[in-house]
């Protein structure tokens, strides 16, 4: 039984389109959560009891989920940087 992989050859351009889609659509979903969730921070505050404001700022997976979506945006930038320089 043997195996051969032979992997697809892709042009620079190609490259360069994935990343500004990967770059945009990360931008893109950066900005929606980081609104919600200081939507979520106001009404917590105005509404709920300090106990809320606290659960809300010490939420480790939101903070998880978060840092992701900005890690890969980062990295698409630099990437794109990369290629073009």
């Amino acid at each position: 039984m043997s195996f051969h992989f032979t992997p697809y050859k892709v042009n620079l351009e190609t490259v360069n389109h994935l990343l500004s889609i990967i770059t945009t659509t990360m931008l893109t979903i950066t900005v929606f959560v980081v609104s919600s969730i200081v939507s979520a921070y106001n009404s917590a505050s105005s509404v709920g009891t300090p106990r809320i404001l606290n659960l809300l700022l010490r939420d480790s997976s939101s903070q998880n989920a978060h840092s992701k979506f900005i890690g890969a945006f980062i990295y698409g930038v630099i990437a794109t940087i990369g290629i073009k320089s």
